[in-house]
């Protein structure tokens, strides 16, 4: 299953617990299907950029989750939400629960906006992670990613 090009690999279940609301009032989430409950085949409102990545069955407070794997140092895999409204200039807080999967080794997960990204290392049990963000003047839309 394994390239032989590559050696390490990683999985990464992620749960995204809370997601983007602003930090300057009690608003809502602005991210749709925030702990991926909802969807068929897939959660709803989500993409994932590669095929090794799952809609998982369990989650740190749900009963889903979503889960990446990537072969290799070179190999990028994430899942995205496009299109999410935000305000121009106002600050935001991006969180979420994540863990490592069972025998994972190295690698880590690229978290958050398009445009602030975040790289988190993770261990083995599920972690809270935040971080605080300021959108572009002018700006009116945004992705995230997890993975």
């Amino acid at each position: 299953m394994t390239s032989p090009r590559y050696t390490a690999s990683r999985l990464v279940p992620l749960h995204l617990a809370l997601a983007l609301a602003l930090t300057l009032s009690a608003s809502a989430d602005i991210i749709r299907n925030p702990s991926f409950e909802s969807g068929a085949d897939m959660p709803d409102h989500w993409r994932l950029s590669a095929p090794t990545g799952q809609w998982e069955q369990g989650g740190n407070t749900g009963d889903r989750s979503i889960s990446v794997t990537r072969h290799g140092e070179l190999e990028t895999n994430a899942w995205f939400q496009d299109d999410i409204p935000v305000e121009p200039c106002a600050t935001y807080r991006f969180t979420f629960h994540a863990r490592a999967g069972a025998g994972s080794s190295g690698g880590c997960i690229v978290s958050g906006p398009d445009f602030a990204n975040r790289d988190l290392n993770v261990s083995d049990q599920w972690t809270r992670q935040s971080h605080v963000f300021t959108t572009r003047p002018g700006q009116e839309r945004m992705s995230v990613r997890l993975g």
